[in-house]
């Protein structure tokens, strides 16, 4: 493994970082990043960020039914991490044209969300479904929840800012999906 994977510090979260840079890299590159990372998977295949890490390198190649493959195959117990799964699960169902696969994650939002990191994930499903009122009502039912009605530009809004939006909690391809979505459905509160 290359000596800048070896730090398990840095593989933790690196997967944003693939997200915003990785079209950058050349496909041979990325191969061979995915390379070490799958030999670090192996030698610990419970470390869901690894295998995150190896979802972001397996969706810039393309490789739908490998990244498919392995998201089914981690073991997640973190309520934020599970939504990361599920919806990148139905982003790699849907390249493959599996109506059923894209059905079957989404069904993880809709049956009861219990808690606000599935809410924000069924708010990104209905955004991907294009049904407005269901996002407005997710929303709506966030930010009352976080208490972010009405919230004003403050001091402490631009000092904290992480702490102070419903979508702190998501990793940055689904931040970025949800900000474009509350734009692209004009949803201001909270933006």
């Amino acid at each position: 493994m290359t000596r800048i994977l070896v730090k398990g510090f840095i593989l933790d979260d690196f997967f944003d970082t693939f997200d915003l840079v990785g079209d950058q890299l050349s496909k041979s590159l990325i191969q061979k990043i995915f390379s070490e990372y799958e030999e670090e998977l192996k030698y610990d295949p419970e470390d869901y960020n690894v295998g995150f890490d190896c979802e972001v390198l397996l969706t810039l190649l393309g490789e739908h039914e490998k990244a498919v493959e392995l998201l089914n195959n981690l073991n997640i117990d973190v309520s934020c991490e599970a939504v990361t799964r599920m919806l990148r699960l139905a982003h790699h169902y849907s390249y493959l044209k599996d109506s059923a696969g894209v059905e079957k994650s989404f069904r993880y939002f809709f049956k009861r969300p219990c808690d606000e990191n599935v809410k924000v994930g069924a708010f990104i499903a209905a955004g991907r479904f294009g049904n407005r009122g269901g996002m407005i009502r997710i929303w709506k039912d966030l930010v009352k929840e976080k208490g972010f009605q009405n919230q004003k530009f403050r001091d402490e809004v631009i000092d904290e800012p992480f702490s102070w939006t419903c979508l702190s909690d998501l990793h940055i391809r689904e931040w970025d999906e949800g900000v474009k979505l509350l734009y692209q459905y004009d949803i201001r509160e909270n933006r």
